[in-house]
């Protein structure tokens, strides 16, 4: 009897001291938990240092992606020049054999070469090449490109006249009537918008080339009744010796394509909308 009671003692000891250890947690599990909890909960903040402030998402609100801005687009008129004659047309014929297509050709290359360098313009040329291009042709071409203006560079001749000499600058005469183009309120039409430019064109000629007497003429000129502004250059006179010798050297034409260019600028100070041409 004393060996069974001394065997319940050491059972209820053994079960006492199992209830125990279950109760208090292990050391190692306790300090498993400082640990997470470390983890989780965020570093003390340092006197006198500032935290940044998380980065916003570049996504618009919902999700969707953000639009760039569009580049608004620059309205650049578009300038049509038109080197007269040109294949088996060879224009006047200067004293010393020189051929009005071909210089009007280089002329009007000369003049491309100087609007585009400003890199406000379009320039298109009725012909590039010693070509022949009915007049019909160089009027189409104009009016499909919708030329805010079209410059037509020709040399002028009178053989009986060798004295004669300079340049001047024509317009459809006033009785040919325009047709009217869809514009932007306030926008000139293209009568008013031809005279300006050559009224700016003689102007700016005269401080670089000789002018003939009264510069600023009319005409029933076919190659201008394309309903777009425009005007016809005769650049100087074939039939005079210090023309003819001047429109041959690079640098007289050089000048004249200044003068254009500058007429450009002054007649399209404005800003001008590229017309919609009805036909």
């Amino acid at each position: 009897m004393f060996s069974s009671l001394l065997g319940r003692r050491a059972f209820f000891g053994t079960l006492l001291a199992a209830l125990a250890v279950g109760l208090a947690p292990p050391a190692a599990t306790a300090a498993s938990r400082k640990k997470k909890q470390a983890r989780s909960s965020p570093a003390p903040a340092k006197p006198g240092k500032k935290h940044a402030p998380p980065a916003r998402s570049a996504a618009a609100p919902h999700g969707k992606p953000r639009r760039r801005p569009r580049a608004r687009r620059v309205f650049r008129p578009m300038i049509v020049l038109d080197p007269g004659h040109g294949g088996h047309d060879p224009g006047a014929i200067g004293v010393s054999g020189a051929y009005e297509k071909d210089l009007t050709l280089a002329a009007a290359q000369e003049l491309r070469r100087q609007l585009l360098a400003t890199r406000r313009y379009r320039v298109a040329m009725t012909r590039t090449t010693d070509a022949t291009v009915e007049l019909a042709e160089r009027v189409a071409f104009a009016r499909a490109r919708q030329a805010t203006l079209l410059i037509s560079l020709h040399a002028d001749s009178a053989p009986r006249n060798s004295a004669a000499r300079g340049a001047s600058v024509y317009v459809r005469s006033g009785g040919v009537r325009f047709r009217r183009v869809r514009t932007r309120a306030g926008a000139p039409d293209p009568a008013l918008l031809s005279r300006r430019l050559q009224a700016a064109l003689v102007g700016s000629l005269a401080s670089r080339i000789p002018l003939a007497p009264a510069p600023a003429r009319a005409a029933h000129l076919y190659v201008l009744s394309s309903r777009i502004p425009g005007v016809l250059l005769e650049m100087g006179f074939l039939s005079n010796t210090r023309d003819e010798r001047a429109l041959r050297t690079p640098a007289h034409r050089r000048r004249i394509a200044a003068a254009v260019v500058a007429a450009v600028r002054i007649c399209l100070a404005e800003p001008q909308p590229g017309p919609d041409h009805r036909t």
